[in-house]
């Protein structure tokens, strides 16, 4: 398991919403993730898979620019709708741009 795509952009993102701003909040990262895994890996395999599921669906979630990423799907549905002319393509565009969208994510 992991994240989709690369995973020091949750990272990243999480870091500086967290407020960290230089290297030593990386380095620091890097650290405790590291010490987490070698001296509580029995404790963390303890885990259900189901939880760190929902943990990676809601940093996954918390990591997408919303207001961008609509304004990119409404602008793109606009330019099909008036290259087209019809609206009957406007569905099945939206739903082949918000499943790419998802899965890049």
């Amino acid at each position: 398991g992991g994240f989709g795509g690369c995973g020091l952009i949750p990272q990243t993102l999480l870091n500086i919403q967290s407020g960290g701003r230089g290297t030593l909040s990386v380095v620091s990262y890097a650290f405790i993730m590291a010490v987490s895994i070698l001296f509580s890996s029995s404790l963390i395999k303890m885990v259900p898979t189901s939880t760190l599921a929902g943990v990676m669906i809601l940093v996954a979630l918390r990591t997408i620019q919303w207001k961008p990423t609509t304004n990119a799907l409404a602008g793109a549905l606009n330019s099909i709708k008036n290259k087209t002319g019809e609206s009957s393509n406007i569905l099945a565009s939206f739903v082949a741009l918000a499943v790419s969208s998802i899965v890049c994510y």
